[in-house]
């Protein structure tokens, strides 16, 4: 009733301007996601010189940190405690039944889903977080890295290593730990980085995200912690480097930073396109295998994917961490490329990865946004792997 009665209310103000719910996904993860592709909407909306909108956002679940909140509601009108719950729970029933209804669900935009975060704006030269930061958060990182012991004016790297140890603890029962990697295939590459007066700086949630890399910052799970900085530290980063599963990755799409997304599962490309849409990144598949032969790219679409570490050994499925010396070789590339555009268009026009592309659109569901802009598939991972193009 209550959502009729609103419903109402919104046609007849419809004429004069739009209300709409925002609905993000919880906390966890989606928190540096969501509210981007919010953003990135409005900004297409506003170019395209679309009508008035009022709208309303809340989280589903989960609310985040209050200071990364405060950091949001200065750029999106953002429900967020001490407001009373009471509030949150209408928002949540009035856009369930607004979604369900033909002349409602254009007044609810729904950032809850995997295959709803995307946009064709991913690339926009005009959005970057950086740019809605205060002095004082800008000051806050600056004094972290300098309490981190990283030397001012030099390059730093942030380096995440999915650990799917938050799975089992959540649900007792779902096991992603495919979508995982040994940290110690990443040593060569924190190797490199060091060599080239990089320091090198761990991210993302204790302990599901080990490190006991040679070299590192340790800074996920150190006292200077906390979930602003989790996200504001991309925001100087030159680099970031790991697992393409993981939220800290939405941190370095947030600041538009060059990033190597490595042990990439392109079955996943069924549920959602952003690890290929983000045009500043260089991705390296997992190889899949089962009977001892490796899936092609094809096949990687047409065979059954289960969702559980279980069901794959069940149905003899095997998923290979990437090796240290294709991270190497991918982490050269990235770096060979970094900020020149000219290479980035260069690298994307060469044939493997016309031919890898060629063959994903043919057989994903998910059309990607940015064909144009797409990201680098490693070339020396698709030479050293040639079955991927079969």
């Amino acid at each position: 009733m209550l959502a009729s009665v609103l419903g109402v209310v919104v046609r007849v103000l419809r004429p004069m301007v739009i209300i709409r719910i925002v609905r993000f996904h919880p906390a966890f993860g989606y928190v540096l996601r969501s509210p981007m592709y919010y953003l990135l909407l409005r900004e297409r909306e506003s170019l395209v010189g679309a009508r008035r909108f009022f709208d309303i956002a809340f989280w589903v679940g989960e609310t985040p940190a209050s200071a990364l909140a405060r950091f949001w509601s200065r750029q999106i009108r953002l429900v967020q405690d001490p407001m009373p719950r009471l509030f949150v729970k209408i928002l949540t029933v009035v856009s369930w039944y607004w979604l369900r209804n033909e002349r409602m669900n254009r007044h609810v935009i729904d950032l809850t889903l995997p295959h709803q975060i995307t946009s064709e704006r991913i690339n926009s030269p005009r959005y970057s977080a950086a740019h809605f930061m205060t002095d004082s958060e800008t000051s806050d990182v600056r004094q972290c890295l300098k309490n981190l012991g990283v030397e001012q004016g030099l390059p730093y790297a942030l380096i995440h290593v999915r650990n799917g140890v938050h799975d089992l603890r959540t649900t007792g029962e779902y096991e992603g730990r495919f979508s995982d990697a040994d940290p110690g295939r990443f040593q060569k590459a924190v190797d490199l980085l060091v060599g080239m007066n990089y320091s090198v700086i761990t991210f993302g949630n204790d302990p599901s995200s080990p490190s006991g890399l040679q070299g590192v910052i340790d800074y996920h799970s150190s006292s200077e912690r906390t979930p602003l900085r989790d996200f504001m530290l991309a925001s100087t980063a030159a680099l970031y480097v790991g697992t393409a599963a993981g939220a800290p990755a939405g941190a370095a799409l947030n600041f538009r930073i060059p990033t190597l997304l490595t042990n990439c599962l392109i079955p996943n490309a069924n549920v959602y396109t952003e690890f290929l849409d983000y045009g500043r990144s260089v991705v390296v598949p997992k190889n899949i295998r089962s009977g001892g032969m490796p899936w092609s790219l094809r096949e990687n679409f047409g065979r059954q994917f289960p969702a559980s570490d279980r069901e794959l050994s069940r149905v003899g499925i095997t998923v290979e961490d990437n090796d240290e010396d294709d991270i190497l070789a991918a982490l050269r590339e990235l770096l060979a490329l970094v900020s020149d555009e000219t290479k980035w268009e260069e690298s994307r026009s060469h044939h493997d990865q016309l031919a890898f592309y060629r063959t994903f659109d043919a057989h994903s569901r998910l059309a990607r946004r940015c064909p144009n802009e797409s990201a680098i598939i490693s070339p020396s991972f698709l030479r050293k792997y040639p079955h991927w193009l079969r």
